[in-house]
């Protein structure tokens, strides 16, 4: 592998970023605490959606169609449904397959989902709160760990810039299965 203190090509850093997130996915140790967000670097994005949190945590529940509202999901899997502990799998538009494990749910509200990649945790939030007859959705990922500003930037930079297309086709399945 090439030196970070060397100069790279996106396609390259992307090939390196997927090797050794290919070798941490087969010793995955996923964090043991939930929500650690003051340690590490975060994105955030919230969006109001004119639906209950019980109708969309319903979508949340649906793991196998993450992939119909956000364009960054290409297929999800969690054998045991969204269930604390519940370990399966992401394969994301870009970027390798992933394993993921739930580390947080309270139904109707949120959950989280713990990922790694070399030397950093990603812990991706999902939170639901009731406002003036709608919720507003947050979306939130925090890293953490030795290399969590390597991957902010690498991979965060990524996240930053599709999550407010996941947050619209959120509120769009969300509003379509209740008729808005």
């Amino acid at each position: 592998m090439r030196s970070l203190a060397t100069p790279f090509c996106c396609d390259l850093v992307e090939l390196e970023i997927a090797t050794l997130c290919y070798l941490v996915n087969t010793f995955t140790i996923y964090p043991c605490s939930v929500r650690q967000e003051s340690k590490g670097l975060q994105i955030r994005e919230s969006i109001k959606i004119e639906a209950a949190p019980a109708q969309i945590f319903a979508l949340y529940q649906d793991v196998a169609g993450w992939a119909s509202w956000d364009p960054e999901v290409v297929r999800a899997s969690l054998p045991d449904g969204l269930a604390l502990n519940a370990r399966g799998w992401l394969k994301p538009t870009t970027g390798p397959k992933a394993k993921i494990r739930v580390v947080e749910v309270t139904k109707g509200k949120s959950f989280s989902i713990a990922s790694r990649l070399p030397l950093c945790n990603m812990l991706f939030g999902h939170d639901l709160v009731e406002v003036e007859g709608a919720t507003l959705a947050t979306h939130w990922v925090t890293f953490s760990g030795p290399l969590s500003f390597l991957f902010r930037r690498l991979v965060g930079s990524q996240i930053q810039a599709s999550l407010p297309r996941t947050m619209r086709g959120l509120k769009r399945a969300s509003e379509v299965s209740i008729g808005r």
